[in-house]
């Protein structure tokens, strides 16, 4: 299990470990508003989920497809975070705790599938 790692400034790295990864999910969240204010993982050139930490949640999508998972059915408000200089609005449908994200991301590298433990629905990105 290798993966690369592409953090919000654009460096990438591989890892054949999670250790990494929960290094990354423990950052504050206010160091994903620098740069590009995103990172992602990639396990082969067509498929990566893209994520970032904001104060209220970890965000999770899925690209090429802008997928991204349903978390919670709560009452749902919508958060702003600038990815790549523009802005996009999260729904709070699709922001998670640490521990889920990691969940998602490690399922995503072992298995290269996304994890069927929740609903993915595609997102509009405006």
């Amino acid at each position: 299990m290798t993966y690369t790692y592409t953090n919000n400034f654009g460096e990438e790295a591989k890892f054949s470990d999670l250790n990494h990864l929960q290094d990354v999910l423990n950052k504050p969240y206010h160091s994903w508003e620098e740069g590009s204010g995103d990172s992602a993982i990639h396990i082969d050139d067509q498929q990566r989920l893209i994520f970032f930490k904001i104060k209220e949640g970890i965000f999770i999508m899925q690209h090429p497809d802008y997928l991204s998972p349903t978390i919670n059915n709560d009452p749902i408000s919508m958060h702003k975070h600038y990815v790549g200089g523009q802005e996009m609005s999260i729904s709070s449908a699709n922001l998670c705790h640490k521990t889920i994200a990691y969940q998602i991301l490690k399922d995503f590298i072992e298995t290269g599938q996304l994890c069927d433990d929740y609903e993915w629905a595609e997102i509009t990105t405006e």
